[in-house]
């Protein structure tokens, strides 16, 4: 339930988790406090009872502001408390030689962990004032600390508390921290991710899953400028998709394209570039690949795809293909060469279905 309330006031995740923190960091030090005024009941320390139950007293300040919103200011005023209250019992014990002079480190630790830096270095300078009025308040017989004395099981209560406060405190705080930290590298993740997909979206085309023209025209600038010569250019155009799409719609046409992705994709190399540059159009771009090994790339690729038809006979694919091998420098024409060779194919391929469209019309 009180989580619930303290969710309810802070909006910010981050403040949340802090606001829990310091509430249940209130709570150990009342615990603490608490159990000092029942070991001053039972040793009639009544200096050490007043210190206790002012103390815990005062804790219900910070607590109040802490559900109104205020972290900060409830988190200074909780380690002001803190420092001030256990100045005071040192005073009134044995001064600087008191043993509960070890709680000064807790609580800067915890300041450093809960507070903003500003507010850190005005608890560090409070720290150092309460550290210098100790020794100084002494020396000049500002005030008169208790004769020193055997340790006792008063010593071991009063360690053995500031010790299980720090211990909880810090826990708490160091949760939160590695909490955060899990948070930051799932973010972290996520976002290389999405960092990857948006790339893979905007080299990619979405249809057939190959590259899309941005990413061929980048990497054909990428090559023409460097030492991957000679370089093999294929163009590729499907025959007969604008039939496809007028007579069986675009989704077989579409199907008709993604056909022809995968063929293409199953015979090029890693290294090739292949991509999708146009509505029928494909290019391929095979660095250090000569005429002569172009051929044999081209021939694997006629191989796959009568084996591909074999299983669609109702729905043959057939692509016109040009290529062209070009020599450092004329990566442009080696393009221009490789296209006319396509659309020269494609004619041919038009001429022989005309021809074969006659004689099954006059047979």
């Amino acid at each position: 339930m009180k989580h619930k309330r303290l969710h309810a006031v802070y909006k910010n995740r981050s403040d949340k988790q802090l606001a829990v923190i310091l509430f249940w960091i209130i709570c150990c030090l009342f615990a603490a406090n608490l159990f000092v005024i029942g070991g001053a009941i039972h040793w009639q320390d009544w200096k050490a009872f007043i210190n206790g139950l002012i103390s815990a007293m005062l804790l219900f300040i910070p607590l109040s502001i802490l559900y109104r919103g205020y972290l900060r200011i409830s988190g200074l005023i909780v380690v002001t408390i803190t420092l001030v209250m256990l100045t005071l019992g040192i005073t009134l014990g044995q001064g600087i030689h008191d043993i509960a002079i070890i709680g000064y480190p807790m609580i800067v630790v915890i300041a450093s962990l809960l507070l903003p830096r500003r507010d850190y270095f005005f608890v560090s300078a409070l720290t150092v004032g309460a550290l210098a009025w100790l020794v100084f308040g002494e020396a000049f017989d500002l005030y008169i600390p208790h004769s020193m004395t055997k340790a006792g099981a008063a010593d071991f209560i009063v360690v053995t508390g500031i010790f299980l406060v720090a211990v909880i405190s810090v826990d708490l705080l160091a949760e939160n921290m590695r909490a955060n930290m899990r948070k930051a590298q799932r973010e972290i993740v996520t976002r290389k991710e999405i960092e990857e997909q948006l790339l893979h979206i905007s080299t990619h085309d979405p249809l057939t899953g190959i590259h899309n023209r941005a990413y061929f025209e980048a990497q054909l600038k990428r090559l023409e400028f460097g030492q991957d010569y000679p370089v093999s250019i294929i163009m590729a155009d499907v025959d007969g998709l604008k039939i496809v799409n007028d007579t069986l719609g675009h989704a077989a046409g579409d199907e008709l394209l993604r056909r022809t992705g995968y063929v293409l994709s199953s015979v090029f190399r890693t290294g090739d570039i292949l991509a999708r540059i146009g509505g029928d159009e494909f290019a391929v771009l095979l660095p250090r690949t000569d005429s002569v090994q172009a051929d044999v790339i081209l021939s694997r690729f006629q191989s796959k795809l009568i084996d591909h038809n074999a299983s669609y006979p109702d729905s043959q694919l057939s692509l016109s293909i040009g290529a062209a091998t070009t020599e450092e420098g004329q990566l442009g024409e080696g393009m221009i060469t490789a296209d006319k060779h396509m659309y020269a194919e494609k004619f041919a391929h038009k001429v022989k279905k005309n021809l074969q469209f006659e004689q099954s019309s006059t047979s």
